[in-house]
């Protein structure tokens, strides 16, 4: 009797058992509910991998944002070096250039000043012949 109220609680617990048509229901049914549950945690599984990426990906971006702005900064500061290279450059010809000008007419004026003397120094020597001629006379 005991063995009896046993299988009544199992009865009340799990149903009756299934006919041999419910037996293909039963099997179906588990089924589909594996299946949706498969699903459910697959998706749940795909969704988090999905944010997990789409936050990997604004990360790179803001980087790749970052490191654009960097280089450009980086970028302009050796475009005004150079510049200010080249206008170094530019200025230390210009005073190269003054220099050389300044040289060429200190030379022009010391060539000069030296054709002055020895014109000086030939009518010189001219008067003194000639006077030292004309005192001879």
């Amino acid at each position: 009797m005991e063995s009896k109220k046993e299988h009544s609680t199992l009865e009340d617990i799990l149903g009756p058992p299934p006919t041999k048509d419910d037996w293909m229901s039963h099997i179906i049914s588990s089924t589909v509910k594996a299946v949706e549950l498969l699903a459910t945690k697959t998706k749940k599984k795909f969704d988090q991998q999905k944010e997990y990426y789409e936050m990997q990906l604004q990360a790179q971006k803001k980087e790749n944002s970052e490191l654009m702005r960097e280089n450009e900064r980086l970028r302009m500061a050796v475009e005004k070096s150079e510049l200010r290279a080249k206008e170094e450059e530019h200025q230390e010809y210009r005073r190269m250039k003054d220099e050389l000008k300044a040289t060429k007419k200190q030379l022009k004026l010391a060539k000069a000043s030296r054709q002055m003397r020895d014109a000086s120094i030939d009518n010189m020597l001219y008067l003194l012949r000639t006077t030292s001629a004309a005192s001879e006379v």
